[in-house]
């Protein structure tokens, strides 16, 4: 046996020995090897650092760039629509009974004739009410997309990628071929796993070079370090903003209050679905102090209490300027002209006794020289004759657009040559926006041991804070806030404040008195509420009464 043992180890040894040999024997090919390994590496280097010239044609760049990073099965498709509803057949209203009993040999006929033309037909088409995919085809990564035409993708208006994850090599793909879409006004990644670092490419290499969005959707796609105040810059064109299950806690909620101030563009910002307390409502609360752009703001499903509820609340009604709001109202109305400088809202804040060094000046008409009244009557004299004259062009202008829409029909556009110049008929008359001057310049409702009040933010329109933490307390706030807001733009010609406001499921009963009251106050404010209409039933039982009245008398 220990013969038989000596001899096994002796082969495993032996065995062992000629193939570590055999490399060194084939060196050679050892050495092609190497050779052949060599050259992928360069290959993959060259493609992360070989430049592209995006073509314009975001389908072409878009599949040829993710077919360079390891992507050659990439698609992009057009989005697809709900399908148009088929037209109603008309039907004949003859009875069956009465039809010809030719009219019945004719259908017959007829009816034979096309069975005999689809049997004869081999390749019949597919039925259209379904269409055959392959497996897993739905979960395939692809970029959906909707074009200004029909199967033309060069000009792309909105892009969506929806369930799967944007890496860093997609969105390399993506700072080159996003950028040339000028008239590209939706972004939709939901929930594409994106991180901080994504984040931050997207907001400084895409958004920025994208004068025409519009509308970004970043739906669950929760980060760390919660910098979601980068898309709103006080250059931002971002007029919509979703942010559904990001999980934005009140750090999240800080830096977008802390963007809203100096935000002009956003219109609609969505926040439902997350974490944020009382903390992150009072941040929010403060970005709407000086913000007058923002209508619709969707606080839905957090942890909103009574705190948060009371501090969105003082905003909307009336709030004190701090002291470095006071001090730039103070520079504001120092920048202004002397006529506008004084102007009931600076005469509040201007001294009546005047300082030690200064004394206070004297405003009175009997001190002013001739010399000064005369330059004053020249300027106003001049001041007239420009509006004059600027009244005499507009007037031309609208004749000759009215001349040109005569001889036009609808829906066409129309070039008049009047020498060498073209004048453009404009398609489409831009609507009314209700312009809010600086709140700062606001005049203010009154001054308090020192502090001024002005009014609160009357630019909202729509606020939703259902399903949060709410109570009594926060009800009240609310009620007092839309009566202040009530009594302060009745005397405004042109309506503005809250018009919608939705506080259901919270922490206080439907029955509760302060929240029904609100709710029939806000319906007086709703522009959709439509008030009950009486039934036929009860107009005819009250006519009767009435009928039976005049009887009885």
């Amino acid at each position: 046996m220990t013969v038989e043992r000596r001899n096994m180890a002796k082969k495993t040894a032996s065995e062992k020995a000629d193939k570590i040999e055999k490399p060194d024997k084939g060196s050679t090919s050892g050495d092609k090897g190497a050779g052949d390994k060599t050259p992928v590496e360069n290959e993959e280097q060259s493609v992360e650092l070989e430049p592209y010239t995006p073509t314009g044609n975001f389908e072409v760049d878009f599949c040829e760039l993710c077919s360079r990073a390891g992507f050659p099965t990439m698609q992009v498709v057009p989005r697809p629509h709900r399908p148009p509803t088929p037209n109603v057949i008309p039907q004949d209203n003859t009875p069956v009974g009465k039809l010809d009993k030719k009219d019945e040999k004719k259908d017959e006929s007829s009816k034979t004739e096309e069975t005999g033309k689809v049997d004869g037909n081999e390749n019949e088409e597919p039925p259209t009410t379904f269409n055959v995919k392959e497996k897993y085809h739905y979960f395939k990564p692809r970029v959906e997309v909707e074009t200004e035409e029909e199967g033309n993708k060069s000009h792309i208006k909105e892009i969506y990628i929806r369930g799967w994850k944007i890496d860093d090599r997609i969105l390399n793909v993506l700072t080159v071929t996003l950028p040339p879409l000028e008239k590209l006004t939706t972004i939709d990644f939901w929930n594409t796993g994106l991180q901080d670092n994504g984040l931050n490419t997207l907001a400084t290499h895409i958004i920025t070079h994208l004068p025409s969005l519009r509308t970004l959707c970043l739906d669950n796609n929760p980060v760390t370090l919660q910098r979601y105040g980068i898309f709103l810059g006080e250059e931002s064109t971002v007029q919509n903003l979703s942010l559904r299950n990001c999980y934005v806690n009140d750090m999240g909620a800080k830096m977008i209050g802390r963007a809203l101030t100096a935000n002009k563009s956003l219109t609609t910002l969505n926040l439902c679905y997350n974490k944020i307390s009382c903390e992150g409502a009072s941040w929010i609360a403060k970005g709407l102090r000086m913000n007058r752009t923002l209508l619709s703001l969707n606080l839905g499903s957090n942890l909103i209490g009574d705190n948060g509820a009371s501090k969105l609340a003082e905003v909307l009604s009336s709030f004190a300027l701090t002291h470095e709001e006071v001090v730039a109202r103070r520079l504001l109305i120092s920048k202004k002209s002397p006529e506008e400088a004084g102007s009931p809202s600076r005469n509040l804040n201007a001294p009546t006794g005047g300082s030690k060094d200064r004394p206070a000046s004297v405003r009175s008409g009997t001190h002013i020289s001739k010399e000064d009244k005369k330059s004053r009557e020249k300027r106003d004299s001049q001041k007239k004759k420009d509006t004059k004259k600027q009244e005499t062009e507009k007037a031309k202008k609208i004749a000759s657009t009215e001349t040109v829409n005569k001889g036009v029909g609808k829906g066409k556009k129309v070039n008049t040559t009047k020498g060498d110049k073209k004048v453009q008929q404009p398609e489409q008359e831009q609507p009314e926006v209700v312009e809010f001057p600086n709140p700062l310049l606001e005049n203010p409702i009154k001054e308090e041991s020192g502090e001024i009040i002005i009014p609160g933010n009357r630019a909202l329109i729509n606020l939703n804070l259902s399903r949060n933490k709410c109570g009594e307390i926060g009800v009240e706030a609310f009620l007092i806030s839309v009566q202040r807001q009530a009594e302060v733009t009745s005397s405004v010609a042109k309506p503005t404040g809250l018009m919608r406001l939705s506080l259901s499921r919270n922490l206080f009963p439907p029955e509760n008195g302060s929240y029904q009251r609100l709710m029939e106050l806000m319906q007086t404010r709703d522009p959709f509420y439509k008030p009950p209409q009486p039934s036929p039933v009860d107009e005819t039982g009250a006519s009767t009464k009435v009928g039976k009245t005049c009887l009885q008398s």
